[in-house]
C-alpha cells in the first residue's frame, strides 16, 4: 500500500489560502455576470416551489410541486435561501458552492490515493466547463460530488467496512438526484475503479456490495 503523503504546517497553511482565494474568485464569479441560460430558469423554479409552500393560489391553480428523479436536489437543497432572500439568490449561491467544491473534491481523491495534493489546481479550469456556461446548476452540482464518490470508494476498497460503503452509497444517490446523466457516468468511473483495484473477479463481490 502506498504511504500516506505528510503535509507541513506550511503546505496545510499554503492550500488553506489558495482554497480561500478559490473561493472569492467563485464568489466573484457568482455575484458577476453568471451565465444566463438555464441558471435563470431554476432561479425560477425556486421562485415558484417557495410559492407553492407557501399557498400561494395562483402557483396553486397553474403548478403543482413534487421531487424530481434524477434532477431535483438542487433545487430542494437550496430552497431554504431562496425563503430567505429570493430564487435568484439561491441560484447564485448554488453555482458558488459548485465551483468551490471542484478543487475541494480533487484534493479528497488524491488524499485517498495517497498522492499529493497540488495537482488539485490542475482541476480549476475544469470548473469552467459546459454545464457552468450553460447554467446548469444540478450537471455542475454533481461533478464534485461524484469526485467525491470515487475518492470515497478508494477508501472504501483500500479499508472496507460497512460505513464507508454507506458513505459511498450515500454521496452516489446525492449524484443520481442531483444529475442522472452524471450518475450513469459515475457507474462507470467506479466499475473501471474496482476492475483496476481489485481485478476482473475481485471487482463483481465490490459491486454488487456498493
Amino acid at each position: 500500500q502506498t504511504p500516506a503523503i505528510a503535509v507541513g504546517p506550511l503546505e496545510r497553511l499554503a492550500y488553506a489560502a489558495g482554497l480561500l482565494a478559490w473561493g472569492v474568485f467563485c464568489a466573484l464569479c457568482a455575484t458577476g455576470a453568471v451565465p444566463a441560460v438555464d441558471l435563470a430558469a431554476h432561479a425560477a423554479q425556486l421562485e415558484v416551489l417557495k410559492a407553492l409552500l407557501q399557498g400561494d393560489p395562483v402557483a396553486l391553480g397553474v403548478y403543482q410541486w413534487h421531487f424530481t428523479f434524477g434532477y431535483g436536489l438542487t433545487t430542494w437543497l437550496f430552497l431554504p435561501l431562496a425563503f430567505l432572500k429570493d430564487g435568484a439568490f439561491a441560484a447564485r449561491v448554488g453555482i458558488w458552492v459548485a465551483l468551490a467544491l471542484f478543487p475541494v473534491s480533487v484534493a479528497a481523491l488524491l488524499h485517498a490515493m495517497r498522492r499529493p495534493l497540488w495537482p488539485a489546481l490542475l482541476a480549476l479550469p475544469l470548473a469552467f466547463n459546459v454545464s457552468y456556461w450553460y447554467g446548469l446548476l444540478p450537471g455542475l452540482f454533481a461533478q464534485p460530488l461524484a469526485v467525491f464518490t470515487a475518492a470515497a470508494m478508494v477508501w472504501a476498497l483500500s479499508s472496507p467496512g460497512r460505513w464507508r460503503w454507506g458513505v459511498v452509497n450515500l454521496l452516489a444517490a446525492a449524484v443520481m438526484q442531483s444529475n442522472l446523466f452524471t450518475f450513469v457516468g459515475l457507474c462507470v468511473a467506479l466499475a473501471a475503479l474496482a476492475v483496476q483495484r481489485r481485478g476482473l473477479k475481485g471487482a463483481a463481490p465490490v459491486l454488487a456490495a456498493a
